[in-house]
C-alpha cells in the first residue's frame, strides 16, 4: 500500500497531487514528501494554497542556521508543512544534499513504511545511484508513454567520477522478474531491483 509520495525539490511542484487515485490503505491520496535541503520550496504552490491538497513533509538539512532559511521554515510550517531534519552528504556538485539513507530512516521512525519516489531526474538518479551501492529500492515501476519528448533526461549518469569498477561488474541497476502491463496507451514495466 502506498502512503507517501516523495519528490525532489526540483520536481514540478505546481501539482497538488489531489488528482492522484486513492491508493493507500485508508483510501486517501498519498501525502507528498519533498526533499528540499535548504527549504527553497515556494510558498505559493497548490500544496499550500488549496485546501484539498494534502500538506507535505519537507525533508531538509539538519542544523540549518541561516536566518533566511529559518524564517522560511516558520512560514512553511504555518502553511501546514511538516519539516523534518536529516543528515546531509556532499554531492558531486560539492554541495550538501539530504542523505537518502538518513531520509528513509527518518521516515521509518515516523511510521512511514511505504514510499513511492517520483520526480525529476535528480531524485531518480540519486535513488538509483544509491541502489547500486546498497539495497534501497524494493520495486521499480517505469511508465512509458507513446510520445517523444526531446531534451529531457529521465535519469542522469549513475557513475560518479570516483566510481571504480571491474570490467565485468554490474554497476547499473537491473530489474529482475520484470512484468509489463498496457494501461490505456501507456506501457507499464515493473520489477525488483537486482541487489
Amino acid at each position: 500500500m502506498l502512503d507517501w509520495l516523495k519528490v525532489g525539490s526540483e520536481y514540478d511542484r505546481r501539482s497538488c497531487f489531489s488528482s492522484l487515485p486513492a491508493v493507500n490503505h485508508a483510501g486517501n491520496n498519498p501525502r507528498p514528501i519533498i526533499i528540499d535541503t535548504n527549504l527553497r520550496c515556494p510558498t505559493d504552490i497548490k500544496l499550500f494554497t488549496l485546501s484539498t491538497c494534502e500538506k507535505p513533509i519537507l525533508l531538509c538539512a539538519r542544523g540549518l542556521q541561516d536566518p533566511e532559511i529559518l524564517r522560511r521554515k516558520q512560514i512553511l510550517e504555518k502553511l501546514g508543512a511538516r519539516v523534518i531534519e536529516c543528515e546531509t552528504t556532499l554531492g558531486e556538485d560539492a554541495c550538501a544534499h539530504v542523505d537518502l539513507r538518513d531520509a528513509f530512516r527518518v521516515l521509518k521512525e515516523n511510521s512511514i513504511d511505504s514510499v513511492m519516489v517520483e520526480g525529476g531526474s535528480a531524485i531518480l538518479t540519486s535513488c538509483l545511484r544509491e541502489a547500486t551501492q546498497r539495497p534501497l529500492i524494493n520495486l521499480v515501476v517505469v511508465t512509458i508513454a507513446p510520445a517523444f519528448i526531446g531534451g529531457l533526461r529521465a535519469v542522469g549518469g549513475l557513475l560518479s567520477p570516483s566510481t571504480s569498477v571491474e570490467p565485468t561488474a554490474r554497476i547499473f541497476p537491473r530489474l529482475t522478474q520484470p512484468r509489463y502491463h498496457v494501461l490505456e496507451e501507456d506501457l507499464v514495466i515493473l520489477g525488483h531491483l537486482e541487489h
